[in-house]
């Protein structure tokens, strides 16, 4: 055996030391070929490197016919740094997820209830690195998510009944909402998605000024029924 070898094998051995055996085996319920441990770097890498081509590929595609933008954007450390935040947070949401979804397994033999305390936990830890408004976005849809997920477990226990084209209604009251809140009360809306908003929905500068004036003199008619004291 050579030195290179030796020298390959010895650090093999110390990062086995590190690393918990059992987490270098799979469970009877893991899918994935390689041990639980090597799937989680793995998928962590992955996610990592594809979320961030996908990123900083959407993120500056409006740019590709300005050549002098488009190099500036992308020595931009600010840029950079959003675009690895959300390569990270996306990384670490699945990476975390695998990682307590094995671990799990190892205790608990129901991969529903494994499933869901992983996906809490994950999202819960890697939320923390994200930006504020992309934390209010996502509780936005986890919330959409569960009421719907709700819902659907009342109909099929009996709960509540199932109402014809009830999924349809729900939508459409909260899309009169959402749109209620995007005209005069956008402030309660997540700054990203307004733009997304106002960008497609083909308003102009004006009729934004009169939104916005019909907006303060509400407020100021509001503030005027309540007095300071």
């Amino acid at each position: 055996m050579s030195i290179e070898e030796r020298e390959e094998q010895e650090e093999d051995e110390e990062g086995r030391r590190l690393i918990p055996r059992w987490m270098l085996r799979r469970t009877e319920m893991c899918k994935h070929k390689h041990g639980c441990y090597q799937n989680v770097v793995l998928s962590f890498y992955k996610v990592f490197v594809n979320s961030l081509a996908v990123k900083l590929a959407l993120g500056n595609l409006l740019l590709l016919g300005k050549p002098a933008k488009l190099v500036e954007s992308l020595r931009s450390w600010r840029n950079m740094k959003d675009h690895m935040r959300f390569a990270l947070f996306l990384s670490l949401l699945n990476a975390l997820y695998k990682l307590f979804l094995c671990v799990l397994r190892r205790f608990f033999k129901n991969d529903r209830v494994n499933a869901a305390v992983s996906g809490f936990l994950a999202g819960l830890l890697s939320a923390l690195i994200e930006t504020p408004g992309r934390r209010q976005l996502a509780t936005i849809l986890l919330i959409s998510r569960v009421s719907d997920a709700s819902l659907n477990m009342a109909e099929k226990r009996g709960v509540a009944k199932r109402v014809s084209y009830g999924e349809v209604g729900v939508w459409l009251v909260c899309n009169l909402f959402q749109q209620y809140l995007f005209g005069y009360e956008k402030d309660c809306v997540n700054h990203s998605q307004w733009k997304f908003m106002k960008k497609w929905s083909l308003t102009s500068v004006s009729e934004m000024s009169v939104i916005d004036n019909f907006h303060r003199t509400n407020l100021d008619q509001l503030k005027g029924c309540y007095p300071a004291h």
